[in-house]
């Protein structure tokens, strides 16, 4: 069934936001609705159809010298992924 979205967001907040306040299924990664999920405030459906992975991944071009901000985000993403082991 093809359904048109009828509220788009680019914040993971404001998404959890709509979603608790009842405007439909949010499709989002379980660290933004963890908080929700715990308390009630939203629920899971579909759980057979959202994959679980074992974190983030970057692609990116070994040839080409990375930004200084590209650095910092993947050094970030690595601090997140330590804590979390």
């Amino acid at each position: 069934m093809k359904v048109a979205p009828s509220v788009i967001v680019n914040d993971g907040d404001t998404l959890v936001g709509a979603a608790c306040a009842g405007l439909g299924l949010a499709y989002m990664l379980e660290d933004l609705a963890a908080p929700a999920l715990k308390d009630g405030g939203l629920v899971e459906v579909l759980a057979d159809w959202c994959p679980r992975f074992p974190g983030y991944h970057a692609f990116y071009s070994s040839r080409r010298q990375p930004t200084r901000a590209f650095s910092l985000f993947l050094e970030s993403l690595r601090q997140g992924a330590d804590r979390e082991s």
